[in-house]
């Protein structure tokens, strides 16, 4: 009998492959993201330095998208609907020469495909990529009027079991940019990382209208968020977004909608 492994064609392959397979986070991670992340978890004894080292990491090194693209644009893609199944399935039997095609009534690659309810089909690589154009504003000269790097990794702050819902999963206050291993903290469920992003997150933009109020006060409503969030103005790294590049968004969903 043919066997079969996921091909995961993401950015942070490495690491999605080791969860799926089960090996565990050392195989996750490369060089000193790894050794940071086992000196964090196992090395550093002294717990309230270790919250409070790891929460200002967080919160200087992360980067969100802009209060005014949230204000212009709440969810990015509105037509996409997550699905991490959706990559093809790679058969593994020696005797098998189509291996990288499929035979006839195997599965193949579905990203990009249409559901039954007529979303496009994604393994998050279209939400990885939105930012891939713009700069960071920030204060961290490290940042500063770059593009991010591969080191940065696309999360979601509430649950991929939250997330698989098409308008939760673009949701700009859903999405943060996280330097490697930080990224793996808003994995953990009831872990502090994530009661610090949903409060940031709150914070920065739950308090502000937008241009589909009733929408986004739906999608408010079914997120857990800690507190309601007092307004004020953005602090830390956020992406650059021009005029062209939300007249792009709204091109390419708008025959969706």
């Amino acid at each position: 009998m043919a066997r079969y492994t996921r091909q995961v064609w993401a950015a942070d392959q490495p690491k999605l492959f080791a969860r799926a397979s089960g090996r565990g986070i050392d195989k996750a991670l490369k060089g000193g993201a790894s050794a940071l992340y086992r000196f964090l978890e196992n090395d550093l004894d002294d717990k309230e330095v270790h919250r409070s080292y790891v929460t200002a990491l967080v919160r200087g090194a992360a980067v969100w998208f802009s209060v005014e693209l949230y204000q212009r644009l709440p969810v990015l893609l509105p037509h996409v609907h997550r699905d991490n199944t959706c990559r093809r399935l790679l058969c593994l039997d020696p005797a098998h020469v189509k291996g990288r095609q499929g035979r006839t009534g195997e599965r193949r690659d579905q990203w990009s495909t249409p559901t039954t309810t007529g979303y496009v089909r994604d393994d998050n690589s279209l939400i990885k990529a939105l930012p891939n154009s713009l700069r960071v504003e920030s204060s961290a000269p490290g940042l500063a009027g770059r593009k991010l790097g591969g080191g940065f990794v696309a999360c979601h702050i509430w649950a991929m079991s939250d997330a698989t819902d098409p308008w939760q999963n673009s949701f700009v206050p859903n999405l943060v940019w996280l330097p490697r291993p930080f990224d793996l903290y808003s994995d953990r469920q009831g872990h502090f990382v994530q009661a610090v992003l949903r409060s940031e997150s709150a914070r920065r933009y739950r308090s502000r209208a937008t241009d589909a109020p009733q929408e986004t006060a739906k999608i408010w409503a079914a997120l857990a968020v800690p507190g309601r969030g007092s307004a004020g103005g953005p602090t830390g790294n956020e992406f650059v977004n021009s005029t062209r590049w939300q007249r792009t968004r709204l091109k390419k969903i708008g025959p969706a909608r």
